[in-house]
């Protein structure tokens, strides 16, 4: 018997008591036959959403339009659906129209992978129509019915069905694989935020490199990933959402600033993949010196992510410099660190315009000599700076 949350066991009881038929079905499934522990509950039902909320004290109308509400049971929410149908797909996204359907198997139909069309009720009975368990069992990727449809259905499933490659170290039955990489250009009809949602969940998977058919046959071309080199040394990385991602780009000889761009990432990510890209580029580290420059423009974390990538992507070794890194913290590197400010430069005569050149130069000096980061001696520096370039 499957061990379920009690406000999960409250639902399905309280709907079985209403005389409605009422299934776990999804994920949560998928993972208790995998003995993980899922992350939400689905159930779908035989009734409408109005009968539904009768029946609970809390509910949100989280998707009406598609039949589904949300019980908040004990804090816990647990979406409820309607059972349904399909209609006809014109936008390879979603369906023109979803029809009510009194049907389990009709529901689990229209499901993208087998592993995801099992149904479980509260008395632990499965319901698997399309042979989801034997999947489960020889770790195999399957659509439900036809691969061809499924894909040009909603074309989202194509960048799920490596997703869940790279999660569960499935592999992908040939004729689907055949099918998502012959339809990969159906991506294009996807919104470039779902598109960077399932690469986000993929490269922080156990094994992101399950994406590389998909970058070959050129299906995230668009967004500027390419297959360039293996993706295998992004499973060696820390799993860190940004540094995965940048990890992802650099083997893929992506342009930081374009691909971020076009998939509308975070201005924090997109400036920290531009910092990372930049400096792979860059002449390898030889000095406190230089790894005190890197600091400057950036921080401590995401120029120790620099230094694991460049080791991990490249094969130079870091542990010297990453043991620096440690040193430095206690280092004078930012301008706030400077024994000196603006009003003093401003008092010895410094114009405006060059006061923030003259804090350059400073810091500068002191990265190349932390000793001299004393305000008279910087004073002294500044004057000087200043009278040489009068």
């Amino acid at each position: 018997m499957f061990q379920l949350p009690t406000a999960v066991q409250f639902c399905l009881q309280t709907l079985r008591s209403a005389g409605i038929e009422a299934y776990l079905v999804g994920g949560c499934v998928r993972d208790l036959l995998l003995q993980t522990q899922p992350a939400d509950y689905d159930i779908t039902v035989n009734a409408s959403p109005e009968t539904v909320k009768q029946l609970f004290a809390h509910t949100i109308d989280t998707g009406l339009r598609h039949g589904t509400i949300t019980v908040l049971q004990d804090g816990m929410p647990i979406e409820i659906t309607q059972m349904r149908k399909d209609g006809r797909y014109t936008d390879h996204r979603r369906p023109d129209i979803v029809l009510p359907s009194t049907s389990l198997t009709e529901d689990l139909a229209r499901r993208d992978f087998t592993i995801n069309a099992i149904a479980l009720d509260d008395s632990g009975n499965i319901f698997d129509p399309f042979h989801g368990q034997q999947d489960l069992n020889e770790k195999i990727l399957r659509t439900v019915g036809d691969s061809n449809q499924r894909f040009n259905e909603d074309a989202l499933r194509i960048l799920r069905l490596f997703r869940f490659a790279a999660k569960l170290r499935f592999t992908i039955d040939p004729n689907t694989l055949n099918s998502a990489l012959k339809q990969a250009e159906l991506l294009h009809f996807i919104s470039v935020e779902r598109i960077f949602a399932e690469l986000i969940k993929t490269v922080t998977a156990p094994e992101p490199d399950r994406l590389t058919p998909l970058l070959q046959c050129g299906g995230l071309a668009f967004s500027g990933l390419q297959y360039h080199r293996p993706l295998l040394p992004l499973s060696k990385l820390p799993v860190r959402r940004n540094l995965r991602f940048a990890g992802l780009l650099y083997l893929c000889d992506a342009d930081a600033e374009q691909t971020c761009t076009m998939l509308k990432t975070d201005k924090k990510l997109r400036r920290y993949c531009k910092f990372i890209l930049h400096a792979l580029q860059q002449p390898e580290i030889d000095s406190p010196y230089a790894l005190k420059k890197l600091l400057f423009q950036s921080d401590f974390p995401t120029v120790s992510d620099l230094l694991c990538l460049r080791a991990i992507c490249t094969g130079r070794s870091d542990t010297q410099w990453q043991q620096m890194l440690q040193q430095l913290q206690q280092t004078p590197i930012y301008l706030r660190d400077l024994k000196i400010n603006g009003t003093q430069l401003k008092a010895l005569g410094i114009r405006n315009t060059a006061i923030s050149q003259t804090l350059l130069y400073l810091i500068d000096c002191v990265h190349k000599d932390p000793s001299c980061n004393q305000t008279q001696q910087l004073l002294q520096l500044a004057q000087k700076y200043n009278e040489s370039h009068d």
